[in-house]
């Protein structure tokens, strides 16, 4: 640790070295000059470039995507289908202020696009017991498929068009401040089709329905869950 006769040298060798008649007679003298010489190099900060994009994240772009109203949306639809754009629509004071409801579409560059309606709704006061809704519908134009299981290869790479509608309801139970119990059941409804990228090959042109099951067939999945949430986050 610097004394204060240390500090004093290290000032003064960068400010260039005051004449004999000038060099301060006492310690308390050194301090004071020491301190005018960092005083009179004080510059106003200047915050660098990601500071200023932080910034702007945070004071600008986040409050317009958590707000009700109409908000923008980008992101990832879904593994491979690149930069998605979009726009919202939330309402957190629906049915005389009880529930919510929050409406969403995106679209990719790459093809893909999803729709979306979320809806939440208190069954009894203090949100003790809630009902949850979520119903979409999705295409995903060029998903890759090589086979199935490990002796699949590279080279029978094809592509196939999934689109679909999901539809998932849950009850759930909030015993304690911090504690989610509930359960739920849902319905998936998937389509396979032809992929959408004419320079690749597409899935029916190398497999069938016995290689690839669900190329004919048009099922209809029912799944049911149950979960527990253990949260303890504070709102900033």
């Amino acid at each position: 640790m610097l004394s204060a006769w240390g500090l004093y040298a290290v000032l003064v060798t960068g400010l260039g070295t005051p004449p004999p008649d000038q060099q301060p007679a006492t310690r308390a003298e050194a301090l004071r000059q020491a301190r005018e010489a960092k005083q009179a190099a004080l510059r106003p900060y200047e915050p660098s470039g990601l500071e200023r994009v932080m910034h702007l994240a945070e004071d600008q772009v986040m409050p317009v995507l958590r707000r009700d109203g109409i908000y923008a949306r980008f992101g990832s639809l879904t593994t491979g289908s690149g930069t998605a754009l979009g726009a919202g629509y939330r309402d957190r004071s629906l049915v005389r202020g009880l529930g919510s409801l929050d409406l969403w579409g995106a679209a990719s560059f790459t093809g893909y696009w999803a729709v979306e309606a979320r809806g939440h709704y208190p069954l009894r006061p203090g949100d003790t017991l809630a009902l949850d809704a979520r119903l979409r519908q999705y295409s995903s134009p060029r998903e890759e498929f090589f086979g199935i299981g490990p002796d699949s290869r590279r080279r029978d790479e094809t592509i196939y068009t999934e689109r679909g509608t999901t539809l998932d309801v849950d009850v759930a139970a909030r015993p304690f401040r911090h504690l989610r119990l509930g359960a739920g059941l849902g319905l998936e409804r998937p389509r396979i089709e032809s992929g959408g990228d004419s320079s690749r090959t597409s899935i029916e042109a190398r497999f069938d329905d016995d290689a690839a099951p669900g190329i004919a067939a048009d099922p209809t999945f029912a799944r049911t869950r149950g979960f527990v949430e253990y949260d303890d986050r504070r709102p900033l």
